[in-house]
């Protein structure tokens, strides 16, 4: 019991340095852009010593993929959490919908995250990529689900691939972050737009 609790206290300040660790990374990737963003510049930000940066990621590589690991998982968790909140007589179309607005929400909970992944995966190296791309299949594998099982009820036009329909919805719904707060931006809003031009307009109306 006495060596369990210091074990719990050690690991939650581990993480809350790697949380304060993601922060000061995507804050100055923002700032001077991941070519010329050196470690030594994200310890500094993070209030850390470089060797203590290390010790948690031995390379930039390693911290930037830990970072798009973390806001695709955060988003992943948001979005999984508005499907499976649906009742059990949710339909395919529904799941989808309860998706869209869960990508929609995700931007709004990290908009930092959010922004800073869509400018960062873009300029990471093939091996950064790599490492990312087990957790980016896993995301495409979730979505890809959803749209075949549309499609396998008979709710998606037969022309449509369910690949480039959840592709192109978030493609679409990742840059709402970017978005100016001009006229109705909220949640509720964007998803029935969204679902207006992705869902009616791949609807099989035979």
């Amino acid at each position: 019991m006495t060596t369990r609790a210091p074990r719990t206290r050690s690991r939650a300040k581990s993480e809350a340095t790697r949380l304060r660790i993601f922060d000061a990374a995507i804050q100055v990737f923002a700032d001077r852009g991941y070519a010329d963003t050196p470690l030594t510049a994200i310890a500094a930000q993070a209030g850390l010593e470089t060797g203590s940066l290390y010790y948690y990621y031995p390379s930039k590589h390693a911290l930037t993929a830990a970072v798009l690991e973390h806001t695709l998982t955060r988003v992943f968790d948001v979005v999984r959490g508005e499907v499976e909140g649906l009742d059990d007589e949710a339909g395919p179309v529904d799941r989808i919908r309860a998706a869209i607005r869960g990508q929609i929400l995700a931007a709004r909970v990290q908009p930092e995250y959010v922004a800073s992944y869509i400018s960062v995966i873009g300029q990471v190296p093939a091996e950064v990529r790599r490492l990312h791309r087990t957790h980016e299949g896993a995301y495409g594998r979730y979505w890809a689900d959803l749209m075949s099982a549309a499609a396998a009820a008979g709710l998606v036009r037969a022309d449509i691939t369910p690949v480039n329909l959840y592709m192109m919805i978030i493609g679409a719904l990742t840059w709402t972050v970017e978005w100016p707060s001009l006229g109705n931006t909220s949640v509720e809003s964007i998803t029935e737009t969204a679902c207006c031009m992705f869902l009616v307009g791949a609807e099989n109306s035979a």
